[in-house]
């Protein structure tokens, strides 16, 4: 597959979620999948979902490497120079960085080593969701 292929594929998985949210409201159905199914999208397509079923490539382990990396080096630096604040304004805003800087530490990290799993509860609630809408919709 060529750049372009991929990043036209990539563009239509971000382009999705809004066309179908766009056809759910004003067409007053009901959603095609989960909304869960199109975050996933739009992380496949960013290059920040790492599925191991969809062969990763050296590119895209190297760029989830990166972003937990930098993740990293950014909780250390700023847990690190904590003791430097002169205020408690200071001191709390650099708290609050930190706190919301280690949830997304942890959140990229759990979809690292988590992806499959991931993937696969994606994949079961997506199937629940057709059960309901076929249960529900046939009648």
């Amino acid at each position: 597959m060529s750049l372009i292929d991929e990043l036209q594929r990539r563009w239509r998985l971000l382009r999705v979620h809004p066309m179908e949210l766009w056809v759910v409201l004003h067409n007053n159905v009901h959603p095609e999948h989960i909304s869960i199914h199109y975050n996933r999208l739009q992380l496949i397509a960013w290059g920040s979902f790492p599925i191991k079923s969809e062969s990763r490539t050296l590119i895209q382990r190297a760029w989830n490497l990166y972003i937990l990396l930098q993740i990293n080096f950014f909780i250390v630096t700023t847990v690190w120079a904590l003791h430097e604040d002169e205020d408690f304004v200071t001191l709390g805003q650099d708290l609050l960085w930190n706190c919301g800087m280690v949830y997304l530490m942890t959140k990229w990290h759990f979809l690292y080593f988590r992806a499959d799993k991931v993937d696969d509860l994606v994949d079961r609630l997506e199937a629940c969701h057709r059960e309901v809408k076929k249960k529900t919709f046939s009648r």
